[in-house]
């Protein structure tokens, strides 16, 4: 039996991973210092951004994954994981590292890593399809493997921010074109490379012509405009909704799935995002 192991980055619901029976590893995260539990409250966390709360999150560690990889193992079960970007977080060396201490002391260990090179739902559209994929019991470890790394070039994730200075914060752009941005209503489009990174693509003099602009990207994307879409927001339902009805302008007829954005990624776009996350002909 294989055992699909994603992390909190993935940002799959509660009741989406008990249906799939995905692990889940859990990244910390810290308001004002304080540390936060595993019920993540995004309307909370979010406002405490805007009311100027000090957000931080820790790398998970070598030991976290040992501990959990080896309760899989000791049940007989093979695991793969599917990680949060090597472009913007440590969590697959960790895990990596975590594989070869394992193997080196009980080599009949099977274990594979993915680096999902995305972040959000496109990192838990790996996750999904992964155990869409171990759900079929001829699929072997490997051929599971092969598969979701041929998917995730296609894996589509855009979004724009609402205000520049939590990119400015972590190094994206920087102090002055945040502020020029911020006075001129300009907004970002950005996306996940190839190699994982977040990388700025386009702007958009706007809110409502940035989300005109994700949606663009749908149209001349998306590989089958039936498949379901993921949006994710920083506490901006509105903004959501929006861009949902854009989509649907632009012919998308698959399922929507809208959910507030998980505190590790979104601690970096800031209050007021938008994401939107699909399959496309490429990425």
């Amino acid at each position: 039996m294989i055992r699909v192991v994603s992390d909190t980055a993935a940002n799959l619901s509660k009741e989406l991973i008990d249906k799939l029976k995905i692990t889940i590893v859990n990244f910390q995260y810290f308001v004002d210092g304080k540390l936060q539990g595993n019920d993540f409250d995004g309307k909370k966390y979010y406002d405490s951004i805007r009311n100027g709360a000090e957000t931080k999150t820790s790398l998970i560690s070598v030991g976290q994954f040992v501990e959990t990889f080896e309760e899989i193992i000791a049940k007989g079960e093979e695991v793969l994981f599917v990680g949060l970007s090597s472009g913007v977080s440590g969590t697959i060396n960790s895990a990596t590292l975590a594989k070869q201490q394992i193997c080196q002391e009980r080599p009949e260990s099977k274990i594979e890593i993915i680096d999902s090179l995305a972040a959000g739902m496109g990192e838990g559209m790996l996750a999904i399809e992964a155990s869409k994929l171990v759900s079929n019991t001829k699929n072997t470890l490997e051929a599971i493997r092969d598969e979701l790394l041929k998917l995730r070039g296609k894996i589509c994730q855009y979004f724009t921010v609402d205000d520049l200075k939590y990119l400015k914060r972590t190094g994206r752009i920087s102090s002055t074109a945040a502020f020029v941005g911020n006075a001129l209503k300009i907004k970002p489009i950005l996306t996940g490379s190839e190699d994982g990174h977040i990388i700025l693509i386009d702007k958009a003099i706007g809110v409502n012509n940035a989300y005109k602009q994700l949606a663009n990207k749908y149209e001349q994307l998306a590989e089958d405009k039936n498949d379901d879409v993921y949006i994710t927001h920083t506490d901006n339902e509105k903004g959501a909704l929006f861009l949902l009805d854009k989509l649907k302008e632009k012919g998308l007829k698959g399922q929507c799935h809208i959910s507030i954005h998980e505190p590790m990624t979104g601690s970096h776009l800031g209050p007021g995002s938008v994401a939107l996350f699909f399959k496309g002909i490429h990425k």
